[in-house]
């Protein structure tokens, strides 16, 4: 039997909105990648924003940008600062377009909305953890 332990890259992610603009204060992210799943995890801490407004995409995740992503199980682990309603969660998923970018979306009466970035603060923190499985 043979163990694969995997390899690991390190990245520094960024926020990036539709419109407006966010200052990134910190930033770390780490990609494990074991055969055909890429462990996940990348934490943003601002330190301005600039009018934010629609979607909302935790970005460039290293060595994914095109890949085929054939499962995903991804979830917002930590937040602080963003100015949610009561029942209100963030939640995360791959980018559809761009597979290298996670988007943050919220769940409002059952819904998955994408307009989401008009909640950051100018201290807001957002982690992501999970997986996903590329072809």
């Amino acid at each position: 039997n043979v163990i694969n332990l995997g390899y690991r890259k390190y990245f520094s992610p960024i926020l990036k909105p539709d419109s407006g603009s966010v200052t990134v204060g910190t930033s770390k992210g780490q990609l494990t990648f074991v055969g055909k799943r890429v462990y996940i995890s990348a934490t943003v801490t601002l330190s301005a924003i600039s009018s934010p407004g629609g979607g909302l995409n935790i970005a460039y995740l290293p060595g994914l940008s095109g890949k085929t992503i054939l499962m995903e199980s991804l979830h917002v682990s930590y937040w602080h600062n963003l100015t949610l309603t009561s029942g209100v969660v963030p939640m995360a998923k791959v980018n559809t377009v761009n597979s290298d970018q996670i988007s943050i979306a919220k769940t409002d009466g059952g819904r998955l909305l994408f307009d989401i970035a008009n909640i950051l603060t100018a201290s807001s923190t957002i982690q992501v953890d999970g997986f996903i499985e590329i072809a």
